[in-house]
C-alpha cells in the first residue's frame, strides 16, 4: 500500500473530496482510495533503556561534540577559519545526500506512475544551497497545474530590500549536485 497525506487550501475542497472517496479509478484499473485522517495518539513502543538512561546518554553526546566544536573553533586564528570548519562540520555528508536524491527520485517516480501529468518540486534549504546534515526535505507536488497562474511574487523585508521569486523556481528536472553544499 501506498498512503499520501494531502493538505486543501479550505474545508470546502476537503470535504468535495471525501465526499467521493470510493469513485477513484485510474488508467491501471487500480482504485485510489479517499480518506479522512485519523488522529491517533502517538505512543512510543517499549524502550531497550529507559527514558532516563537515553536522554543522559545524548545530553552526554551533545556535550561532547560541543567540545569537540569549541576546541576546533579556538585553534583557529581567524573569523574565516571558523566559518569554514563550522560549515564543513554542518554539511550535508555525500551518504545522506545520495540517499535524499534516490528518495525524491524514487518518490517522482511513484507519482508520476500513478498521475503523469505530476509535477513533483524540491523546496527549501535543499533547493537553495542551504543543505546542513540536520536539514529536512521540503518538496511540493503539484497534482493540476490548470489552475496555477505564474505570477512574479516579491517581498520585501525590514531593510527595504526586495526578493523576486521566479516563475520556474519549481521544476522536475531538478539537478540536485548544484545544491549541494561543498
Amino acid at each position: 500500500h501506498l498512503y499520501a497525506i494531502i493538505e486543501f487550501d479550505n474545508i470546502d475542497s476537503t470535504n468535495r473530496c471525501l465526499e467521493h472517496g470510493d469513485d477513484y479509478k485510474l488508467d491501471d484499473g487500480s482504485r485510489l482510495k479517499v480518506k479522512q485522517r485519523n488522529h491517533h495518539e502517538f505512543k512510543s513502543k517499549r524502550m531497550l533503556v529507559s527514558e532516563h538512561e537515553f536522554l543522559n546518554f545524548n545530553k552526554e553526546k551533545e556535550i561532547e561534540q560541543h567540545a569537540l566544536m569549541v576546541q576546533n573553533l579556538n585553534n583557529k586564528s581567524t573569523i574565516d577559519e571558523q566559518a569554514a570548519s563550522i560549515v564543513e562540520q554542518e554539511k550535508i555528508t555525500d551518504e545522506v545526500f545520495n540517499m535524499r536524491e534516490g528518495f525524491f527520485k524514487e518518490l517522482e517516480i511513484m507519482f508520476l506512475k500513478h498521475f503523469p501529468d505530476v509535477k513533483l518540486c524540491l523546496t527549501g534549504s535543499m533547493a537553495n544551497d542551504l543543505a546542513a546534515h540536520l536539514s529536512d526535505m521540503d518538496l511540493v507536488l503539484i497534482l493540476n497545474e490548470t489552475y496555477i497562474e505564474p505570477q512574479n511574487l516579491s517581498s520585501s523585508n525590514n531593510s527595504g530590500e526586495s526578493m523576486n521569486i521566479d516563475n520556474n523556481s519549481c521544476s522536475n528536472d531538478i539537478d540536485m549536485n548544484q545544491n549541494k553544499v561543498h
